[in-house]
């Protein structure tokens, strides 16, 4: 009966240190919960954040006008390029005109 008993107070003594980590547990989700809480209801300043959205927007707006430079600038190459290929094309025709010329003579 002893040995009994003993086996009651151990498990007894394992129910309470699992009940006191549980309480110990749900004291720590209860102070966090109230740190979260706390400030709840007082307004939140968005000004810094409205300033760097703000710029934000700016700088994109920016960007996007660089971007349609590099644009228009690759756009001036490549019409370059195609007239440069025109007259190299129209100066090989009369290079290879000559050419037939004195040697067809």
């Amino acid at each position: 009966m002893a040995e009994v008993c003993k086996d009651i107070d151990r498990g007894l003594a394992d129910l309470q240190a699992a009940i006191n980590r549980l309480n110990n547990r749900l004291n720590n989700l209860e102070r966090k919960q109230n740190e979260c809480c706390k400030d709840k209801d007082k307004p939140t300043d968005l000004s810094a954040l409205i300033k760097r959205l703000e710029k934000a927007e700016k700088d994109i707006l920016e960007l996007g006008g660089i971007v349609k430079t590099v644009i228009d600038d690759v756009k001036d190459i490549l019409d370059s390029i195609g007239e440069h290929n025109e007259n190299a094309g129209e100066s090989q025709n009369i290079f290879l005109g000559i050419l037939n010329f004195f040697i067809s003579e």
